[in-house]
């Protein structure tokens, strides 16, 4: 059970580095796929961003998916420690 939540955090800890790599391609092409990454990633990254905005407010970058990757990091190493 514990490998198919590893399994599922590693796809998601990779669509959340896609995600943050496709905000940056301004190309037509790939507008569908930033939708529906959208809806995947937005409704998490958002109450991230909110808690942090005192201290990203003044320096105009988001580290919402930083913060969200180490979590991430964080649940996987303990799942992996209780195998």
């Amino acid at each position: 059970m514990i490998e198919i939540i590893l399994w599922a955090i590693r796809i998601f800890y990779y669509g959340l580095i896609g995600y943050c790599i496709l905000s940056f391609v301004p190309i037509p092409q790939v507008e569908p796929v930033k939708r529906v990454f959208d809806g995947i990633y937005k409704p998490i990254l958002d109450p991230i961003s909110k808690l942090l905005y005192p201290i990203q407010k003044n320096l105009g970058l988001d580290f919402s998916p930083i913060l969200l990757i180490l979590l991430l990091n964080f649940i996987s190493s303990s799942l992996v420690r209780m195998m």
